[in-house]
């Protein structure tokens, strides 16, 4: 065989996903690797998961393999994997990558990801002292960011598909130039199979429009009367009905003249039973996380209540909704104003549609955020705009730059600074605010400059002993020196982040890079130090950046003006 035929990307690769999560990072997993299917359509795509989550993935005809673990209790679980590897795993993949990050499962994926042989491995694994590292820097990011709960813009979905596109467009080459701009979610995701169907739902009227309601879910948000804006809905809208998933928690009218478009569901439905009923419905009102990531790949558009406080794991897709700090009538009114869409087609405000209720109050304290795909010139994945209120906070703020920090460091391209601060509405709180991260910004930004340097003398060292054992006493002097001062220079970083909270991303992921320094040797250990401190200075001068380009902003700005002289006739 040639050189050229040997250098040859491989068209066409197995791939191997260890997902023995929950239900909801299946979903989630499904939905990426969906896109790499559509991206590159060769590719055997296998996954590994647990039977109790399986039932879905089994209804996807271009997965090649569905592997599912034994049953296995607690204390015997890394034996019983271990076992069952040695039995069932007979193939060496090209790629495997371990998408598994709920807490009770990730050590086991880690575990389970360093056993099974494959030429490539991304995500997280077991080291031989059993912590748990990383394999490439996306797991890296998020095992800093994601798992701290350090907010950011970057849905799941999207790192972990980049994170996969990215090894395939190495090992593969470039995606298929047919694949084009097709929907990942739809309708028919699945494909159908016989469920047992709820008698209430079978005999349901067909010439509704029928809107699932999670029960369960939505009932945990106690601050808001459910009652009153469903009852809204079946008033204004008759041609719309109700299904209840679960009985509801909140005190539901039965008495109501409405109960005829009303159907309860008392019983937990299956998953396969969620499915059928999600393909025939045009809404789904949640609160709880598998639900929205199911209802997101099946393209069935999403009202998400969540309880609590929002994370960017919201539901995937356009047009979905999320509503934070709602009373029912403000639910009433944002749900009708995007569910009439194809009617006034944008034509005035969610404001102004609010004043045509006359309940402009209930958009106070407000948060609303509508789901747009942006368009792959801007580099794809789900951004979630906020509809209300327009005015940032610094939190909000805040969790935009951590976006382009991430998309900096492993993306190689930045959506437009100055077009996402130009979209921005500012207060006077948010520009104080910058004003006071600014000096923090500072001090940080000269610090990672200095751990560069010292980590590059440590290097520059290291690579001139002929023995990293064995060395002079004035070579090991200062190499000490050096390790101390790179001690030191994270700890004044911990300071400063003790005093700006803020800027913990940085933090965290500069002590993560650390913890998975891969060297062996000194000189290694050196030049992975300088590079960890050349990812933290690219990352705060993106934080000063967007700072000072959104205090020039808020400048004020002056206005030319033509002044007429004053003569004796314009007086008159």
């Amino acid at each position: 065989m040639s050189a050229v035929a040997e250098s040859t990307p491989k068209t066409q690769l197995s791939v191997l996903v260890i997902q023995m999560g929950e239900e909801a990072e299946v979903f989630r997993s499904l939905m990426a690797m969906k896109a790499i299917k559509h991206l590159y359509p060769d590719t055997k795509i296998n996954i590994l998961v647990r039977r109790e989550v399986s039932s879905s993935v089994k209804r996807v005809e271009w997965i090649h393999s569905v592997i599912e673990t034994p049953e296995f209790e607690d204390d015997k679980a890394f034996r019983t994997i271990a076992l069952w590897i040695d039995q069932i795993i007979d193939e060496n993949y090209d790629i495997s990558i371990n998408w598994t990050f709920a807490k009770a499962y990730s050590r086991l994926a880690a575990f389970t990801t360093s056993l099974i042989p494959a030429m490539i491995k991304l995500g997280d694994y077991a080291r031989e002292d059993m912590a748990v590292a990383s394999f490439d820097a996306w797991s890296m990011y998020r095992q800093a960011w994601v798992r701290e709960n350090i907010e950011q813009d970057i849905h799941t979905t999207d790192i972990i598909t980049t994170q996969l596109l990215t090894a395939l467009q190495i090992h593969a080459g470039d995606p298929s130039p047919d694949a084009g701009a097709t929907a990942v979610t739809s309708r028919y995701f699945f494909k159908s199979i016989t469920a047992s169907i709820p008698f209430a739902w079978a005999t349901r009227a067909k010439n509704l429009k029928w809107i699932a309601i999670d029960s369960e879910s939505i009932g945990k948000v106690k601050s808001i009367h459910h009652c009153e804006w469903i009852e809204s809905i079946l008033k204004r809208h008759p041609d719309t009905g109700v299904v209840f998933l679960g009985e509801p928690s909140f005190k539901w009218n039965e008495a109501s003249e409405f109960n005829s478009r009303v159907i309860v569901l008392e019983e937990r439905l299956s998953t396969d039973e969620c499915i059928h009923l999600f393909s025939q419905v045009q809404w789904l009102v949640s609160g709880r996380s598998a639900m929205v990531d199911l209802a997101s790949l099946m393209n069935l558009r999403v009202f998400y209540i969540p309880e609590g406080q929002w994370s960017v794991d919201g539901p995937y897709g356009n047009g979905h909704l999320i509503v934070e700090n709602a009373t029912a009538s403000a639910v009433y009114g944002i749900w009708s104003y995007y569910h009439s869409e194809w009617f006034h087609k944008g034509t005035f405000s969610l404001v102004k549609h609010f004043e045509n209720l006359g309940n402009t109050q209930a958009l106070d304290h407000l948060n609303v955020y509508r789901a747009r795909i942006r368009p792959s010139q801007e580099g794809g994945g789900v951004s979630y705009e906020k509809v209300a209120p327009h005015i940032f906070t610094f939190e909000s703020w805040m969790i935009r730059v951590r976006g382009q920090m991430a998309r900096a460091w492993f993306c190689g391209w930045l959506p437009s600074i100055d077009a996402e601060i130009e979209s921005m509405k500012l207060s006077p709180a948010l520009i104080k605010r910058i004003r006071e991260l600014q000096e923090s910004v500072r001090v940080i930004e000269k610090l990672s400059r200095e751990g560069k340097a010292t980590a590059a003398d440590l290097m520059k060292s290291s690579e001139n002993l002929r023995s990293g054992t064995v060395m002079c006493v004035d070579d090991r002097n200062h190499i000490e020196d050096c390790g101390k001062k790179l001690l030191e220079i994270e700890a004044l970083v911990s300071r400063v982040v003790g005093i700006e909270p803020e800027l913990k991303c940085v933090l965290k992921f500069y002590q993560t890079l650390m913890h998975n320094l891969r060297g062996t040797t000194l000189v290694q250990m050196a030049k992975e130090s300088v590079q960890a401190f050349d990812l933290m200075e690219e990352g705060i001068e993106i934080i000063s950046i967007y700072a000072q380009k959104t205090l020039d902003r808020a400048k004020p700005k002056a206005i030319m003006q033509t002044v007429q002289s004053i003569t004796p006739e314009t007086k008159k």
